[in-house]
């Protein structure tokens, strides 16, 4: 699961529930002082936010790719925002089918990740019908919280 820190972690945390005691699951995020050492009891692997600064964009791309290459998961799910993209797209390139969930506050137009990544996504996914004019192949799955 790949998510921001901030407000799209508790949907990541409302998908993650669905799932739980299935997969063996884990997270990658940011570091913030409310996460402590991780997010609940699963793994959770940190990376650098690049939103500050776009120099950091490539020391987040090499961390994801150590993540990735280490934790080889079959699919990363992904609620946004722009700290996930780099390992969203190097779990694809190892192989793993990947799946977006457009943020639940996106209600009228599309955020940046989610024009980013839904060329690359298995299959997009989007919490308000208004959303499939931006996104036409993707599927309206209702909203999460």
């Amino acid at each position: 699961m790949a998510c921001s820190a901030g407000g799209h972690l508790a949907q990541a945390q409302a998908i993650v529930e669905e799932f739980r005691g299935d997969y063996d699951i884990f997270f990658v995020t940011y570091r913030l002082p409310h996460l402590g050492r991780g997010i609940g009891n699963y793994r959770t692997r940190f990376v650098t936010n690049p939103h500050v600064h776009y120099p950091l964009y490539l020391i987040n791309l090499i961390q994801s790719l150590f993540v990735m290459i280490c934790e080889r998961p079959d699919a990363i799910i992904s609620t946004g925002s722009g700290v996930t993209i780099f390992p969203c797209l190097a779990a694809k390139l190892l192989g793993a089918k990947f799946i977006f969930v457009e943020s639940g506050s996106r209600v009228v137009s599309p955020s940046r990740t989610g024009r980013l990544l839904y060329r690359f996504a298995d299959l997009f996914l989007v919490q308000w019908p208004a959303m499939i004019e931006f996104y036409p192949k993707a599927i309206n799955g209702g909203p999460l919280l």
